[in-house]
């Protein structure tokens, strides 16, 4: 939980097993605006920072939201082929 969003799985589809997310809550800095390949692709993780979120999209990462302190930005070397995430409040750590 960030500290005033959330973000949740959700199974619109259990025939398919379907799992997307949604977010919702304070959105001052677009922290609850999943990008559309977030939106659109199977999620494996979510993390939510102070006021900026993250996922776990088949192995790659994408961060959204507050980017005042660098935490929403992903470097490309390691945008890809991520294990799992951690956000802090205003930082964001990848296991590849």
């Amino acid at each position: 939980m960030g500290d005033e969003h959330t973000c949740a799985f959700i199974h619109p589809d259990s025939i398919l097993d379907t799992v997307l997310a949604g977010c919702w809550g304070h959105n001052e800095f677009g922290q609850t605006n999943l990008p559309a390949l977030a939106r659109m692709n199977v999620l494996a993780q979510i993390e939510l920072g102070s006021v900026h979120s993250c996922a776990l999209v088949v192995s790659s990462l994408l961060c959204w939201g507050s980017d005042l302190q660098g935490q929403s930005h992903v470097p490309e070397h390691v945008a890809q082929t991520v294990l799992s995430v951690s956000a802090g409040v205003v930082h964001t750590c990848a296991v590849k």
